[in-house]
Parts: structure tokens; C-alpha cells; sequence
């Protein structure tokens, strides 16, 4: 192995296959990742964000508002992903979904990747998967960029496993691991709370809105 790696070191053919690779995620096969997508419809106040009211047999959200969402299949892109994820949710055919653009990739520190996207959801009937969720309902842009999210932390802390080999590291068990923390911002809409990572989405895609609007103006 030594000696074919040292040709393929010195052979500039070859050397451009690394030059030319595109980054990823170091560690996603371990992770899991969906496509979201935040659908704009119209609504009487104007345009609004529409938000599932899911059922609580979902343990990892029971009864939470969220955005429709497609966990991402292997051999399947992101963007097909959230198609499945919002037709099989609100019922809708792909033609109803327009694309606006992308959101910024949301690394979770419990092995969960988010790919936000920015859609509008046009003749919307207000269906949805009743085996999937409760209900659904719209949040004005109008109101969002009147009342901003409250905004908190969560501290992330790395506990290493029981049998980890602190004789192998600096310090041993007084090592001084690093904390993180995790924004968490929350949305009170009426008797609706709109927090965690679909409140960060919703005010993600409202200031990048607010800034092609500057940057287009």
C-alpha cells in the first residue's frame, strides 16, 4: 500500500481527483438526514409559513408543530426526499411545489442533518395524512417579522462511554472536556409554540429573505 500510495502522490493525473472532491460531512453515515421543506401559501393576511401539528405517536416529536419533512433514502437526493416528505404529509401533488432556494444545512448535535428548503405551496386545500398528523395552519410572515423568537441555549456537553481509555489521553479522567451550546428559539403564535429546530428554520429563511431583499432592492 506504501508504494502505491507514494506513485499516486507524485502522479498530478491522479492528485486531482482530491482536488477536485467536494467536501461532506465527516461522520454522516452515522447520522440521520432529512430534507424539510417550509412552505410559503397565501393566505387572506398575506403570505404565511404553513406548519403540521403532528400526532403524538411520533416519540421524538409527540404532538409537535414542524415543517413537512422526508428522511433522506439511500440513492435518493435531498430534494426527492422532501418531496415525499410534504406529499405524503399535506396530500399535495409535486406540480403545487415551487422552488425558491436552499436554507443552510443544519448539523445537529445528536446525529441528526438537516437540508432546509424554501418552497411555495400554491392552491393548497388545507388537506393533510390524518394517520400522520392532527391539523395544520399558517403563521403570517407578516406577524414572524413583527415579533421576533425568544432565544435560548442549551448547553451540549461530551460524556464519554463507560469503558472509554482515559489512561491513553492527557489528564485522564480530570481531562477538561469541551461544552457546546445549542440555540433553541421559540415562537408563541395564539395558543400555537412554534420552538426547536423548526422555529430556527422559520427565522433562518425570514432573514435570508430580508437580505435578498436588500441585496435585490
Amino acid at each position: 500500500m506504501l508504494k502505491e500510495i507514494n506513485e499516486f502522490l507524485q502522479s498530478p493525473d491522479r492528485l486531482e481527483v482530491l482536488k477536485n472532491r467536494l467536501p461532506e460531512i465527516d461522520g454522516a453515515e452515522l447520522w440521520t438526514s432529512y430534507s424539510v421543506l417550509a412552505p410559503i401559501i397565501e393566505t387572506p393576511e398575506g403570505p404565511a409559513f404553513l406548519y403540521e401539528i403532528r400526532k403524538d405517536i411520533f416519540t421524538d416529536i409527540p404532538g409537535g408543530i414542524c415543517f413537512p419533512a422526508g428522511q433522506i433514502e439511500p440513492g435518493e437526493s435531498n430534494w426527492e426526499a422532501g418531496i415525499k416528505g410534504i406529499t405524503d404529509g399535506l396530500l399535495v401533488q409535486p406540480e403545487q411545489i415551487e422552488y425558491i432556494g436552499l436554507g443552510n444545512t443544519i448539523v445537529m448535535p445528536f446525529n441528526l442533518v438537516l437540508h432546509p428548503y424554501l418552497v411555495l405551496l400554491k392552491d393548497y386545500n388545507w388537506t393533510y395524512n390524518h394517520d400522520l398528523m392532527t391539523g395544520t395552519f399558517a403563521v403570517p410572515l407578516s406577524w414572524l417579522y413583527k415579533n421576533p423568537p425568544q432565544y435560548y441555549v442549551s448547553k451540549v456537553k461530551s460524556v464519554p462511554c463507560e469503558d472509554f481509555p482515559y489512561e491513553m489521553i492527557p489528564y485522564g479522567r480530570d481531562y477538561q472536556w469541551r461544552e457546546g451550546v445549542y440555540p433553541v428559539y421559540i415562537y408563541k403564535y395564539g395558543e400555537r409554540v412554534i420552538w426547536g429546530m423548526m422555529a430556527r428554520i422559520t427565522h433562518t429563511f425570514l432573514q435570508l429573505m430580508e437580505q435578498a431583499l436588500t441585496l435585490t432592492s
